[in-house]
């Protein structure tokens, strides 16, 4: 049955593969199983997440976003950065840009995207503050991982089909004035997709 996907073997492959619709779309992935028993169960998990989408309860994973990585997602987002220059043209990023991310890059970015979740956000700002860093500057590259999520989610089509919750600090009494020029702080600004509505937030910090 069309419902039920089904299990072939491919001439390049030790394993079992399978193949089910979603939304009239055919997807083929191997199951990773050279069982036969154990590639149906995996089939069956693959056919009750179709069922999962189809009602609301949890959006379906496709195999190609689950082999995204961090490192690509923050790659779409400097690379959406640039193509927002004026008139078409091209434009750079920004140290201060550069230097949020590494840290991100350093953490995470090797890491599947769709496997993050809130408890490694949570590692990631608990490392930072053990470094001394300052709430605000913890928030900087939060933010910039949450528009990366953000950017990715939203694509057309999309990059991955679920964020995880990322929750900043709060920068009373820890906010540090005079560290970015008013140009320097527009090219943060900007360097955030304009649709997000917790833009004016990021702004409003610096």
């Amino acid at each position: 049955m069309r419902g039920d996907g089904r299990l072939y073997k491919h001439p390049r492959s030790k394993f079992w593969w399978c193949a089910f619709y979603l939304r009239g779309k055919q997807i083929r992935q191997s199951t990773g199983e050279t069982n036969e028993k154990q590639a149906e169960k995996f089939l069956k998990r693959k056919i009750r997440e179709i069922e999962n989408d189809k009602e609301g309860v949890k959006r379906f994973s496709h195999p190609q976003q689950e082999r995204v990585t961090v490192n690509e997602i923050l790659d779409d987002l400097v690379e959406h950065y640039k193509r927002r220059g004026e008139k078409g043209i091209p434009r750079e990023v920004p140290p201060q840009m550069t230097f949020h991310l590494k840290p991100l890059r350093e953490f995470f970015g090797t890491l599947r995207a769709m496997q993050v979740g809130s408890r490694d956000v949570e590692a990631f700002k608990s490392k930072l503050k053990a470094d001394k860093k300052a709430n605000a500057t913890v928030n900087r590259s939060l933010q910039l991982l949450s528009q990366a999520y953000s950017y990715a989610v939203t694509s057309d089509p999309p990059k991955l089909n679920r964020a995880p919750k990322i929750g900043r600090y709060s920068e009373k009494g820890n906010r540090r004035r005079g560290k970015f020029s008013p140009a320097e702080a527009k090219a943060i600004f900007d360097s955030l997709p304009s649709y997000m509505a917790d833009v004016a937030e990021f702004a409003s910090l610096r």
